[in-house]
């Protein structure tokens, strides 16, 4: 259970009051945020909850809708209705995201931006996700690089924690401490987040159930309230001198040279694992010498030779690679287009148009589709191994060619559609979209423009 007395100390000068954070304006570009990811990915502006109402639905009577939930809110007459429930299988993974109709999205999404432009100068340099501005996994990434290759072959001592099933085993206790630092109990925002944390949701025979435990995954006030939840991990980690900490929502990465040090920190990590009633994931927990192999061993930590973070594989020295998972993510991506096209193919009569049809689908994907693209760049960005990409490259174009001649990935299927011919039909480079993503010579405005609001 978890420990007495106060867990989350969020140090606020005053207690936040709702009345007066709101303005009209707020509101306005909480809704402009909604319409604007509608223009990149048409399936979430389909999505509908228990009321069948989507996105399209709800912006032709926006006007009007907006004016009454700016009305219920200056009257404190809003309120959450339960959410529907629904189970998505991504990766293995099975979750349950809660969908509330589009009004109540709105004011969500209000809230989460109106109280995390307040509460951004608690969080420490060391939190890199759900914040406001400046933030974010590729500066994360960046500062992890830096660091071990500034140790260059100086073995360094790893603690690797994440979070088991984070979002819905988060204690109601340690947010309802989260809840009395923000504010108090007789104020309007005090009762709406109460709603949130005390969510109610529809069950199969449809009668509503509260939560006794958790944040709905999938509202942005919960990714704000888990993160807030967190903070104790951050006061007691990134104390500790000559030392990396880095946390990305629940992803936790401590890295340092010193053995007192990493032996502090696993107690730390431990402590605040109790005090908070969390579980860290047993196949995530690392105690490790992170070393080049045959540099160093320890019997308290496994030596080891890399490791895989959010994605990215860093070495010592400051290496860093697609792990093997994602380097196969990639290439299905590129699978899954080409398969798409299979029709098309078989209405080609020769094996050099259907190499020019999928070379151009192959730098379309990079070039238009914004969901696919900004996957692969963000790998992209972060690996510095040239002979990865340049195999990565070299697979691409054996799969164009396996495709349009239907023979199989043969080398010898260079000798009849060339390497040079691929690139003038078309076929991209990713070891160039590299050069260029690491120079900023690409366009990538879009991703700015769905958080277009300053400070």
């Amino acid at each position: 259970m978890v420990a007495s007395g106060k867990v989350i100390d969020l140090r606020l000068e005053r207690p936040l009051r709702f009345d007066a954070l709101y303005r009209r304006e707020l509101l306005y570009r909480s809704v402009l945020s909604l319409y604007t990811k509608a223009l990149f990915v048409r399936s979430k502006a389909r999505c509908t909850s228990w009321d069948g109402g989507n996105l399209y639905q709800f912006a032709f009577r926006g006007e009007n809708e907006i004016s009454q939930l700016h009305h219920e809110l200056c009257a404190h007459a809003f309120a959450f209705s339960p959410a529907k429930p629904l189970r998505i299988k991504r990766n293995d993974k099975e979750r349950i995201v809660y969908i509330w109709p589009w009004r109540e999205r709105v004011v969500d999404l209000m809230l989460y931006q109106m109280l995390n432009s307040h509460l951004d100068t608690r969080f420490s340099r060391n939190v890199f996700a759900f914040r406001w501005h400046g933030y974010g996994i590729d500066r994360c990434q960046k500062r992890i690089e830096r660091y071990i290759a500034l140790h260059g072959d100086t073995p360094l001592y790893l603690l690797k924690r994440d979070v088991s099933n984070c979002f819905p085993s988060i204690s109601h206790q340690v947010l309802g401490n989260v809840l009395e630092e923000l504010s108090t109990e007789d104020d309007y925002l005090y009762k709406l987040l109460k709603q949130h944390i005390a969510f109610s949701f529809f069950e199969q025979d449809g009668t509503a159930r509260t939560a006794t435990q958790g944040v709905p995954f999938g509202a942005p006030t919960a990714c704000l309230l888990a993160n807030l939840s967190l903070l104790p991990f951050d006061d007691a980690l990134a104390s500790l001198p000559n030392a990396l900490y880095s946390r990305y929502a629940d992803d936790m990465l401590f890295l340092t040279p010193d053995k007192g040090i990493a032996m502090e920190a696993r107690d730390r990590f431990q402590n605040v694992f109790d005090s908070l009633d969390l579980v860290s994931k047993e196949a995530a927990s690392i105690n490790a010498l992170f070393a080049r192999q045959g540099s160093g061993e320890d019997a308290d930590f496994a030596s080891m030779t890399g490791v895989k973070h959010l994605g990215i594989y860093f070495s010592p020295g400051g290496k860093t690679s697609l792990s093997t998972d994602k380097q196969r993510k990639i290439c299905q991506l590129f699978r899954r287009r080409f398969g798409a096209l299979t029709r098309v193919l078989d209405r080609q009569e020769t094996a050099l148009k259907r190499a020019g049809i999928l070379c151009r689908a192959a730098r379309n994907m990079l070039e238009r589709q914004q969901s696919p693209v900004a996957i692969i760049d963000y790998y992209l960005k972060h690996v510095n191994d040239i002979r990865q990409l340049q195999l990565m490259d070299r697979w691409l174009a054996e799969e164009v060619l396996a495709r349009s001649l239907r023979n199989g990935h043969k080398k010898g299927n260079f000798r009849k559609i060339t390497f040079q011919q691929l690139r003038e039909m078309g076929l991209p480079s990713l070891l160039h979209r590299r050069r260029l993503l690491v120079h900023s010579h690409l366009d990538t405005s879009f991703i700015n423009w769905k958080n277009p609001f300053p400070r």
